[in-house]
Protein backbone atom coordinates (compact mmCIF):
# COMPACT_ATOMS: atom_id res chain seq x y z
CA UNK A 1 0.00 0.00 0.00
CA UNK A 2 2.96 2.17 0.53
CA UNK A 3 4.11 1.79 -2.95
CA UNK A 4 0.52 3.23 -4.41
CA UNK A 5 1.06 6.43 -2.76
CA UNK A 6 3.81 7.36 -5.21
CA UNK A 7 1.22 7.46 -7.91
CA UNK A 8 -0.76 9.75 -9.02
CA UNK A 9 -4.15 7.55 -9.88
CA UNK A 10 -4.41 4.02 -11.76
CA UNK A 11 -5.33 5.60 -15.03
CA UNK A 12 -1.44 7.26 -14.92
CA UNK A 13 1.52 5.75 -16.57
CA UNK A 14 4.15 7.40 -14.82
CA UNK A 15 4.61 8.20 -11.34
CA UNK A 16 3.68 11.39 -9.60
CA UNK A 17 6.76 13.90 -9.30
CA UNK A 18 6.48 17.41 -7.34
CA UNK A 19 5.97 19.91 -9.05
CA UNK A 20 8.64 23.17 -9.71
CA UNK A 21 7.75 26.57 -8.13
CA UNK A 22 6.21 29.16 -10.68
CA UNK A 23 5.73 32.57 -9.84
CA UNK A 24 2.91 33.37 -11.82
CA UNK A 25 2.84 36.73 -12.12
CA UNK A 26 6.24 37.18 -13.62
CA UNK A 27 4.67 34.34 -15.75
CA UNK A 28 1.56 36.54 -16.39
CA UNK A 29 3.88 39.70 -17.40
CA UNK A 30 6.16 37.32 -19.85
CA UNK A 31 3.25 36.21 -21.12
CA UNK A 32 0.88 39.19 -21.21
CA UNK A 33 2.83 41.85 -20.48
CA UNK A 34 2.49 44.32 -17.88
CA UNK A 35 -1.18 45.69 -16.92
CA UNK A 36 -1.18 49.81 -17.34
CA UNK A 37 -3.51 49.29 -14.19
CA UNK A 38 -1.02 47.86 -12.25
CA UNK A 39 0.73 50.94 -12.84
CA UNK A 40 -2.24 53.17 -12.38
CA UNK A 41 -2.98 52.30 -9.11
CA UNK A 42 -0.05 52.68 -7.45
CA UNK A 43 -0.32 56.13 -8.52
CA UNK A 44 -3.07 57.38 -6.13
CA UNK A 45 -3.05 60.75 -4.73
CA UNK A 46 -2.42 61.04 -1.16
CA UNK A 47 -6.17 63.26 -1.11
CA UNK A 48 -7.84 60.15 -2.68
CA UNK A 49 -6.14 57.08 -0.73
CA UNK A 50 -8.12 55.12 1.48
CA UNK A 51 -8.46 55.12 4.96
CA UNK A 52 -6.43 52.03 5.41
CA UNK A 53 -4.92 49.41 3.13
CA UNK A 54 -5.02 46.02 3.42
CA UNK A 55 -2.26 43.87 2.67
CA UNK A 56 -4.07 40.82 1.30
CA UNK A 57 -5.84 43.01 -2.07
CA UNK A 58 -2.26 43.14 -3.42
CA UNK A 59 -2.68 39.00 -3.91
CA UNK A 60 -6.35 39.07 -4.94
CA UNK A 61 -6.36 38.47 -8.73
CA UNK A 62 -8.96 38.17 -10.98
CA UNK A 63 -9.62 36.60 -14.40
CA UNK A 64 -12.09 39.01 -16.23
CA UNK A 65 -12.73 35.69 -18.66
CA UNK A 66 -13.82 33.73 -16.40
CA UNK A 67 -17.07 34.98 -15.64
CA UNK A 68 -19.34 36.99 -18.38
CA UNK A 69 -20.26 40.02 -16.36
CA UNK A 70 -16.60 40.50 -15.56
CA UNK A 71 -15.64 41.27 -19.73
CA UNK A 72 -17.53 44.46 -19.19
CA UNK A 73 -14.52 45.48 -17.22
CA UNK A 74 -12.12 44.78 -20.07
CA UNK A 75 -10.84 48.28 -21.94
CA UNK A 76 -8.56 46.22 -24.34
CA UNK A 77 -9.26 42.78 -26.04
CA UNK A 78 -5.71 41.82 -24.32
CA UNK A 79 -6.74 42.54 -21.08
CA UNK A 80 -7.15 39.25 -18.51
CA UNK A 81 -6.00 39.42 -15.22
CA UNK A 82 -6.81 42.38 -12.59
CA UNK A 83 -5.13 43.03 -9.18
CA UNK A 84 -7.50 43.79 -6.37
CA UNK A 85 -6.60 47.51 -6.54
CA UNK A 86 -6.91 47.74 -10.35
CA UNK A 87 -10.26 45.90 -10.61
CA UNK A 88 -11.66 48.21 -7.64
CA UNK A 89 -10.61 50.76 -9.55
CA UNK A 90 -12.73 49.68 -13.18
CA UNK A 91 -15.75 49.11 -10.64
CA UNK A 92 -16.10 52.34 -9.79
CA UNK A 93 -15.54 54.06 -12.71
CA UNK A 94 -18.20 51.67 -14.06
CA UNK A 95 -20.72 52.24 -11.49
CA UNK A 96 -20.08 55.94 -11.51
CA UNK A 97 -20.64 55.51 -15.56
CA UNK A 98 -24.23 53.47 -14.61
CA UNK A 99 -25.57 55.72 -12.12
CA UNK A 100 -24.24 58.92 -12.50
CA UNK A 101 -22.33 60.28 -9.33
CA UNK A 102 -22.89 59.91 -5.44
CA UNK A 103 -22.46 62.78 -3.52
CA UNK A 104 -23.42 61.37 -0.81
CA UNK A 105 -20.16 58.81 -1.11
CA UNK A 106 -17.50 61.87 -2.28
CA UNK A 107 -15.10 63.83 0.24
CA UNK A 108 -15.96 67.16 1.18
CA UNK A 109 -16.17 69.75 3.75
CA UNK A 110 -20.07 69.39 3.57
CA UNK A 111 -21.62 68.57 7.36
CA UNK A 112 -21.86 65.19 8.34
CA UNK A 113 -25.31 62.95 7.21
CA UNK A 114 -26.53 63.18 11.15
CA UNK A 115 -25.37 67.06 11.55
CA UNK A 116 -27.50 67.56 7.95
CA UNK A 117 -29.93 65.57 8.98
CA UNK A 118 -30.81 67.47 11.87
CA UNK A 119 -30.09 70.83 9.82
CA UNK A 120 -33.18 69.52 7.65
CA UNK A 121 -35.34 68.50 10.75
CA UNK A 122 -35.04 71.86 11.85
CA UNK A 123 -35.30 73.53 8.04
CA UNK A 124 -38.53 74.99 7.06
CA UNK A 125 -40.62 72.66 4.33
CA UNK A 126 -41.36 75.09 1.66
CA UNK A 127 -41.53 72.77 -1.14
CA UNK A 128 -43.90 70.81 0.40
CA UNK A 129 -41.77 67.81 1.40
CA UNK A 130 -43.16 65.05 3.97
CA UNK A 131 -41.02 64.13 6.46
CA UNK A 132 -41.25 60.62 7.17
CA UNK A 133 -39.72 57.91 9.57
CA UNK A 134 -40.54 54.13 9.46
CA UNK A 135 -41.61 52.41 13.04
CA UNK A 136 -41.41 49.10 13.70
CA UNK A 137 -45.19 47.73 11.86
CA UNK A 138 -48.16 48.19 14.10
CA UNK A 139 -49.15 44.24 14.32
CA UNK A 140 -45.55 43.29 14.37
CA UNK A 141 -46.54 40.84 17.04
CA UNK A 142 -49.48 39.17 15.68
CA UNK A 143 -50.11 40.07 11.68
CA UNK A 144 -53.37 39.50 10.21
CA UNK A 145 -53.61 35.81 8.37
CA UNK A 146 -55.76 37.64 5.30
CA UNK A 147 -55.53 41.46 3.74
CA UNK A 148 -56.08 44.07 6.52
CA UNK A 149 -59.39 45.48 5.49
CA UNK A 150 -59.68 48.02 8.64
CA UNK A 151 -56.87 49.90 10.48
CA UNK A 152 -58.60 52.71 13.32
CA UNK A 153 -56.70 54.47 16.46
CA UNK A 154 -58.56 55.58 19.21
CA UNK A 155 -59.00 59.15 20.08
CA UNK A 156 -57.70 59.45 23.24
CA UNK A 157 -55.47 56.14 23.49
CA UNK A 158 -52.65 54.42 21.95
CA UNK A 159 -54.76 52.20 21.50
CA UNK A 160 -54.95 50.36 17.26
CA UNK A 161 -57.27 48.08 15.84
CA UNK A 162 -56.82 46.39 13.18
CA UNK A 163 -59.29 43.90 11.14
CA UNK A 164 -59.70 41.30 8.03
CA UNK A 165 -61.29 38.54 6.75
CA UNK A 166 -59.99 36.36 9.06
CA UNK A 167 -62.91 37.21 11.14
CA UNK A 168 -60.26 38.69 13.99
CA UNK A 169 -59.86 42.30 15.75
CA UNK A 170 -57.02 42.73 17.09
CA UNK A 171 -55.76 45.26 19.29
CA UNK A 172 -52.09 46.94 19.82
CA UNK A 173 -50.62 49.48 22.03
CA UNK A 174 -48.69 51.91 19.77
CA UNK A 175 -44.97 52.98 20.88
CA UNK A 176 -43.29 52.54 17.97
CA UNK A 177 -41.24 50.54 19.00
CA UNK A 178 -42.19 46.95 20.81
CA UNK A 179 -46.08 47.49 19.83
CA UNK A 180 -47.42 45.08 22.08
CA UNK A 181 -50.55 42.95 21.84
CA UNK A 182 -53.45 44.34 23.83
CA UNK A 183 -56.28 41.88 22.99
CA UNK A 184 -58.26 39.81 20.31
CA UNK A 185 -61.50 39.04 19.97
CA UNK A 186 -62.69 36.58 17.15
CA UNK A 187 -66.10 37.34 15.42
CA UNK A 188 -66.73 33.67 13.93
CA UNK A 189 -69.51 34.73 11.65
CA UNK A 190 -68.30 37.97 10.25
CA UNK A 191 -65.24 38.36 7.99
CA UNK A 192 -64.73 42.40 8.51
CA UNK A 193 -64.88 44.48 5.68
CA UNK A 194 -65.15 47.75 7.82
CA UNK A 195 -64.29 48.94 11.20
CA UNK A 196 -64.53 52.45 13.78
CA UNK A 197 -64.17 53.17 17.00
CA UNK A 198 -67.01 54.88 18.36
CA UNK A 199 -66.34 58.84 19.78
CA UNK A 200 -65.79 58.92 23.38
CA UNK A 201 -65.79 55.42 24.28
CA UNK A 202 -64.04 52.29 24.51
CA UNK A 203 -67.01 50.88 21.57
CA UNK A 204 -65.93 49.27 17.80
CA UNK A 205 -68.36 49.30 15.52
CA UNK A 206 -67.47 46.12 13.10
CA UNK A 207 -69.54 45.30 9.73
CA UNK A 208 -69.02 42.67 6.18
CA UNK A 209 -71.26 41.31 4.57
CA UNK A 210 -73.84 39.93 6.46
CA UNK A 211 -77.23 41.47 7.62
CA UNK A 212 -75.90 42.61 10.83
CA UNK A 213 -73.23 44.42 12.61
CA UNK A 214 -71.40 44.26 15.78
CA UNK A 215 -70.69 46.51 18.57
CA UNK A 216 -67.51 45.45 20.48
CA UNK A 217 -66.71 46.84 24.11
CA UNK A 218 -62.97 46.83 24.63
CA UNK A 219 -63.07 47.19 28.49
CA UNK A 220 -65.66 44.25 28.88
CA UNK A 221 -64.83 42.43 26.05
CA UNK A 222 -68.07 41.58 24.67
CA UNK A 223 -69.10 42.16 21.23
CA UNK A 224 -72.99 43.10 20.79
CA UNK A 225 -74.61 42.15 17.45
CA UNK A 226 -77.42 44.37 16.05
CA UNK A 227 -79.68 42.49 13.25
CA UNK A 228 -81.81 43.93 10.49
CA UNK A 229 -85.11 44.16 11.28
CA UNK A 230 -86.95 41.41 10.51
CA UNK A 231 -88.73 42.50 7.25
CA UNK A 232 -85.75 43.85 5.57
CA UNK A 233 -83.80 42.57 2.77
CA UNK A 234 -80.67 43.64 2.93
CA UNK A 235 -78.24 41.21 3.32
CA UNK A 236 -74.48 43.49 3.17
CA UNK A 237 -74.03 46.70 5.92
CA UNK A 238 -70.23 46.04 4.72
CA UNK A 239 -69.89 49.69 4.17
CA UNK A 240 -70.82 52.63 6.55
CA UNK A 241 -69.76 55.66 8.31
CA UNK A 242 -69.45 56.49 11.83
CA UNK A 243 -70.50 60.79 12.64
CA UNK A 244 -68.01 62.44 14.62
CA UNK A 245 -70.26 62.60 17.79
CA UNK A 246 -70.34 58.33 17.86
CA UNK A 247 -74.29 59.04 17.94
CA UNK A 248 -75.05 57.96 14.32
CA UNK A 249 -74.44 54.75 12.03
CA UNK A 250 -75.38 55.12 8.07
CA UNK A 251 -75.23 51.87 6.17
CA UNK A 252 -75.11 52.02 2.16
CA UNK A 253 -78.57 49.66 0.75
CA UNK A 254 -79.96 48.40 -1.94
CA UNK A 255 -81.89 50.61 -4.68
CA UNK A 256 -79.83 53.98 -3.50
CA UNK A 257 -81.04 53.82 0.38
CA UNK A 258 -78.86 54.86 2.93
CA UNK A 259 -79.95 52.99 6.51
CA UNK A 260 -79.19 54.74 9.68
CA UNK A 261 -79.39 53.47 13.37
CA UNK A 262 -78.79 54.79 16.92
CA UNK A 263 -75.23 54.08 17.42
CA UNK A 264 -75.26 54.20 21.35
CA UNK A 265 -78.61 52.35 22.02
CA UNK A 266 -77.89 50.03 18.50
CA UNK A 267 -81.31 50.33 17.16
CA UNK A 268 -82.01 51.04 13.59
CA UNK A 269 -84.17 54.63 12.68
CA UNK A 270 -87.44 54.50 11.12
CA UNK A 271 -87.01 56.74 8.84
CA UNK A 272 -84.31 56.10 5.55
CA UNK A 273 -82.67 58.17 2.80
CA UNK A 274 -82.96 57.63 -0.82
CA UNK A 275 -80.27 58.52 -3.46
CA UNK A 276 -80.87 58.45 -7.30
CA UNK A 277 -79.14 55.62 -8.83
CA UNK A 278 -76.87 52.68 -6.76
CA UNK A 279 -75.23 54.34 -3.26
CA UNK A 280 -71.91 53.23 -2.62
CA UNK A 281 -70.68 55.45 -0.26
CA UNK A 282 -71.44 57.25 2.50
CA UNK A 283 -70.03 59.94 5.35
CA UNK A 284 -70.60 62.73 7.36
CA UNK A 285 -69.73 66.40 7.63
CA UNK A 286 -67.45 67.59 10.40
CA UNK A 287 -70.03 68.27 12.87
CA UNK A 288 -72.20 65.69 12.45
CA UNK A 289 -75.09 67.56 11.03
CA UNK A 290 -75.24 66.89 7.46
CA UNK A 291 -74.80 63.23 5.30
CA UNK A 292 -73.01 62.87 1.76
CA UNK A 293 -73.77 60.34 -0.38
CA UNK A 294 -72.70 58.92 -3.84
CA UNK A 295 -72.60 55.82 -6.16
CA UNK A 296 -72.81 54.28 -9.68
CA UNK A 297 -74.63 57.89 -11.24
CA UNK A 298 -71.56 60.19 -10.00
CA UNK A 299 -74.45 62.69 -8.29
CA UNK A 300 -73.52 64.16 -4.64
CA UNK A 301 -76.49 64.04 -2.70
CA UNK A 302 -76.71 66.61 1.02
CA UNK A 303 -79.24 65.60 3.40
CA UNK A 304 -79.78 67.86 6.45
CA UNK A 305 -80.52 64.98 9.11
CA UNK A 306 -82.07 66.89 11.20
CA UNK A 307 -85.04 67.46 9.26
CA UNK A 308 -83.75 64.88 6.32
CA UNK A 309 -84.47 67.49 3.63
CA UNK A 310 -82.10 67.00 0.73
CA UNK A 311 -80.46 70.48 0.47
CA UNK A 312 -78.17 69.33 -2.42
CA UNK A 313 -77.70 67.53 -5.21
CA UNK A 314 -74.99 67.95 -8.23
CA UNK A 315 -73.02 65.21 -10.96
CA UNK A 316 -69.64 64.92 -9.89
CA UNK A 317 -66.93 66.92 -12.36
CA UNK A 318 -65.44 63.81 -14.75
CA UNK A 319 -69.22 61.87 -14.17
CA UNK A 320 -66.77 58.60 -13.08
CA UNK A 321 -68.88 56.11 -10.59
CA UNK A 322 -68.17 57.33 -6.96
CA UNK A 323 -66.20 54.66 -5.17
CA UNK A 324 -65.30 56.60 -1.61
CA UNK A 325 -66.33 59.74 0.12
CA UNK A 326 -64.59 61.79 3.18
CA UNK A 327 -65.61 65.18 4.77
CA UNK A 328 -62.58 66.54 6.20
CA UNK A 329 -63.10 70.13 7.66
CA UNK A 330 -64.85 71.94 5.36
CA UNK A 331 -63.88 69.88 2.30
CA UNK A 332 -65.64 67.17 0.47
CA UNK A 333 -63.32 64.87 -1.07
CA UNK A 334 -64.86 62.78 -3.98
CA UNK A 335 -63.06 59.62 -5.20
CA UNK A 336 -64.14 57.63 -8.64
CA UNK A 337 -63.48 54.75 -10.17
CA UNK A 338 -61.11 56.52 -12.29
CA UNK A 339 -58.78 57.40 -9.79
CA UNK A 340 -59.34 61.34 -9.81
CA UNK A 341 -60.09 62.79 -6.56
CA UNK A 342 -62.43 65.94 -6.40
CA UNK A 343 -62.10 68.26 -3.25
CA UNK A 344 -65.36 70.39 -2.78
CA UNK A 345 -66.00 73.12 -0.14
CA UNK A 346 -68.83 71.95 1.89
CA UNK A 347 -70.40 75.55 1.85
CA UNK A 348 -72.38 74.74 -1.13
CA UNK A 349 -76.16 76.80 -2.05
CA UNK A 350 -79.27 75.15 -0.22
CA UNK A 351 -80.62 74.49 -2.86
CA UNK A 352 -82.69 71.68 -4.60
CA UNK A 353 -80.53 70.36 -7.27
CA UNK A 354 -77.68 72.08 -9.92
CA UNK A 355 -78.05 71.64 -13.67
CA UNK A 356 -74.85 70.65 -15.11
CA UNK A 357 -73.83 74.53 -15.39
CA UNK A 358 -74.77 75.38 -12.32
CA UNK A 359 -72.72 72.38 -11.09
CA UNK A 360 -70.20 73.59 -7.83
CA UNK A 361 -66.49 73.39 -9.29
CA UNK A 362 -63.69 71.06 -7.02
CA UNK A 363 -61.22 73.15 -5.62
CA UNK A 364 -59.25 70.89 -6.91
CA UNK A 365 -58.73 67.81 -8.91
CA UNK A 366 -56.21 65.18 -8.04
CA UNK A 367 -55.25 62.92 -10.63
CA UNK A 368 -52.73 60.97 -8.86
CA UNK A 369 -53.99 57.04 -9.38
CA UNK A 370 -55.30 55.37 -12.45
CA UNK A 371 -57.15 53.24 -11.02
CA UNK A 372 -60.82 52.91 -8.26
CA UNK A 373 -60.00 54.99 -5.43
CA UNK A 374 -60.84 52.36 -2.18
CA UNK A 375 -59.40 54.73 0.87
CA UNK A 376 -59.69 57.74 1.70
CA UNK A 377 -58.17 58.68 5.10
CA UNK A 378 -57.31 62.26 6.89
CA UNK A 379 -55.93 63.86 10.20
CA UNK A 380 -56.22 68.04 10.56
CA UNK A 381 -53.11 68.41 8.04
CA UNK A 382 -53.43 65.79 5.43
CA UNK A 383 -55.43 63.83 3.32
CA UNK A 384 -54.52 59.91 2.20
CA UNK A 385 -55.83 58.48 -0.89
CA UNK A 386 -55.30 54.88 -2.32
CA UNK A 387 -56.95 52.14 -4.60
CA UNK A 388 -56.12 48.91 -3.54
CA UNK A 389 -56.41 47.65 -6.98
CA UNK A 390 -52.92 48.62 -8.12
CA UNK A 391 -49.63 48.13 -6.15
CA UNK A 392 -48.19 51.14 -4.16
CA UNK A 393 -51.15 52.92 -5.05
CA UNK A 394 -50.91 55.56 -2.14
CA UNK A 395 -50.60 59.78 -2.44
CA UNK A 396 -50.67 61.94 0.49
CA UNK A 397 -52.31 65.47 0.15
CA UNK A 398 -51.61 68.73 2.25
CA UNK A 399 -54.84 70.27 3.31
CA UNK A 400 -53.54 73.94 2.73
CA UNK A 401 -54.99 76.56 0.47
CA UNK A 402 -53.34 74.96 -2.99
CA UNK A 403 -54.11 71.07 -1.86
CA UNK A 404 -50.90 70.06 -3.00
CA UNK A 405 -49.91 66.42 -3.56
CA UNK A 406 -46.85 65.73 -1.55
CA UNK A 407 -43.61 65.25 -3.75
CA UNK A 408 -41.24 62.53 -2.23
CA UNK A 409 -43.41 60.29 -0.31
CA UNK A 410 -44.20 57.25 -0.73
CA UNK A 411 -41.06 56.90 -3.31
CA UNK A 412 -40.65 53.70 -5.27
CA UNK A 413 -38.67 52.02 -2.54
CA UNK A 414 -41.64 52.51 -0.09
CA UNK A 415 -42.59 48.90 1.06
CA UNK A 416 -46.53 49.52 0.82
CA UNK A 417 -47.75 46.73 -1.64
CA UNK A 418 -51.77 46.58 -2.36
CA UNK A 419 -52.69 49.49 -0.02
CA UNK A 420 -56.20 48.32 1.30
CA UNK A 421 -56.75 50.44 4.72
CA UNK A 422 -55.40 53.18 6.36
CA UNK A 423 -55.68 56.00 9.52
CA UNK A 424 -54.50 58.99 11.36
CA UNK A 425 -54.30 58.57 14.99
CA UNK A 426 -55.57 61.92 16.89
CA UNK A 427 -52.33 63.66 16.89
CA UNK A 428 -51.70 62.98 12.77
CA UNK A 429 -48.21 62.31 13.21
CA UNK A 430 -48.68 58.39 12.93
CA UNK A 431 -49.99 56.76 9.68
CA UNK A 432 -51.00 52.92 9.40
CA UNK A 433 -50.98 51.37 6.58
CA UNK A 434 -52.52 48.07 5.92
CA UNK A 435 -52.17 45.67 2.98
CA UNK A 436 -52.93 42.35 1.09
CA UNK A 437 -50.25 40.38 3.40
CA UNK A 438 -52.42 41.56 6.52
CA UNK A 439 -49.25 43.63 7.65
CA UNK A 440 -50.15 47.03 8.55
CA UNK A 441 -47.26 49.85 8.41
CA UNK A 442 -46.19 52.60 11.02
CA UNK A 443 -44.96 55.66 10.01
CA UNK A 444 -43.89 58.74 12.08
CA UNK A 445 -44.78 61.99 10.31
CA UNK A 446 -42.13 64.92 11.88
CA UNK A 447 -43.64 67.30 9.59
CA UNK A 448 -47.17 66.58 9.17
Amino acid sequence: MADLAAWNDSDDDEPRRKKPHVDEAVLEREVFGADESDAESNNISNEDAPAWQDDDDEDIRVDLRSASRLKKLRQAPTDRVLKGAALEERLRARFKATKGPQDWATSSKKPNALAQAAQDDESDDDDGDLRVARETDANVRAPSKSAISGVAFHASTDLLVTGGLDKTLRFFRIDGEVNGTAGACHLADLPIRSLAWRAQTDICIVSGRRPFYYAYDVASEKATKVRLPPKSKDKSLERFALSGDGASLAFTAHDGRILLADASRGQWRSSELKASGTTRAVCFSHDSTKLYASGGDARVHVWDLRSSRCLATWADEGSSPTSALLCCGSRLFVGSESGVVNAYSTTVPRTASFSTEQAPSPEKAVSSLTTPVSTLACSETLCLLASKWARDAMRVVRLGSDLRVVPNWPTARTPLRYVTAAGFNSGGDLLAVGNDRGRVLLYRLKNP
